[in-house]
């Protein structure tokens, strides 16, 4: 049986693989858009979003967070998926 933790990053998996199945509809000006009160654009807030889970994952198993989504100012949805 699945720990807990596990089936919780599983599910977390899932969910963000829909979020940027959804976000291929769109334009990349719309990607790119942001307006008041939001981090930036769609594009910046998933990568702040994944790039956060990369190092809570990384404190969880004890190991260096990688280090490619933070140095990569703008990464596409592609690079993006392929990460996930």
């Amino acid at each position: 049986m699945p720990s807990l933790l596990a089936e919780l990053y599983d599910h977390n998996l899932w969910a963000n693989l829909r979020l940027l199945d959804a976000c291929k509809k769109l334009t990349d000006k719309q990607l790119e858009s942001s307006i008041d009160g939001t981090r930036g654009s769609i594009a910046v807030t998933l990568h702040h979003i994944f790039s956060a889970e990369e190092r809570y994952a990384s404190r969880f198993s004890s190991t260096e967070p990688k280090k490619w989504l933070g140095e990569i100012e703008k990464p596409s949805l592609t690079q993006l998926r392929n990460r996930a």
